[in-house]
């Protein structure tokens, strides 16, 4: 879900309605657990979740956007988030992941922003380490035994579309990853390419959702 113009400039969020509307539709139609409804996306799809977990709060049980700010602190056209002060009407469980080597969103102007905005209007306190890895780290904010907030930090990168860098999402590698003109379906321009990479962002987010359904 975007706007349609390049965010931030553009503002334009009328494609949330319709994520929205299929969303719901699709969980109807499949008869799926009314407290299963969760949302990921990467970049503007990432912001889409945060919006959508604001405005649906009481239907979404948990969200994992990848490199996307938004709700908690929004980006600026001058290249850093800005935080927003809103307050969801309930702690909807977050896992976010962003890169270090992020050039479409700079991870210290976006991602640490983000993450101090979730801690304090969350009232979280000091993180337990999930991973501590050369190129991985990951911490979990916790309330009671469960994580409501969890922070993944990688340094990989798209090495074939260079002009996003780390903007990417972390998974097992495949032909054709990373290449900004292929054929489908190996057409994945946004896929982290890193031989040394651990995280699989897909096996994380489910395990994530499995954990995290609404109360």
């Amino acid at each position: 879900s975007w706007g349609k113009g390049k965010y931030p400039f553009s503002q334009d969020f009328a494609y949330d309605d319709t994520v929205w509307g299929f969303a719901v539709a699709t969980q109807t139609r499949f008869h799926a657990d009314d407290k299963r409804l969760h949302i990921t996306g990467l970049s503007q799809g990432a912001m889409m979740s945060f919006r959508l977990a604001f405005a649906h709060a009481e239907r979404i049980a948990s969200i994992a956007p990848i490199s996307g700010p938004s709700g908690f602190a929004d980006p600026s056209p001058f290249g850093g988030a800005t935080p927003t002060n809103d307050v969801p009407s309930r702690k909807v469980p977050i896992l976010y992941i962003h890169g270090t080597k992020d050039k479409e969103l700079e991870f210290d102007k976006n991602a640490i922003v983000l993450r101090d905005e979730i801690v304090k209007t969350y009232g979280l306190g000091v993180p337990d380490t999930l991973r501590s890895e050369t190129s991985l780290r990951a911490y979990a904010y916790r309330v009671g035994p469960g994580a409501i907030f969890e922070f993944w930090e990688h340094d990989y990168a798209t090495t074939n579309l260079n002009t996003v860098g780390g903007h990417c999402v972390p998974g097992p590698i495949e032909a054709g990853d990373g290449v900004l003109v292929a054929k489908p379906p190996s057409a994945r321009p946004f896929r982290c390419v890193d031989p040394n990479q651990t995280l699989d962002a897909g096996t994380e987010i489910l395990r994530f959702f499995k954990e995290h359904p609404l109360p």
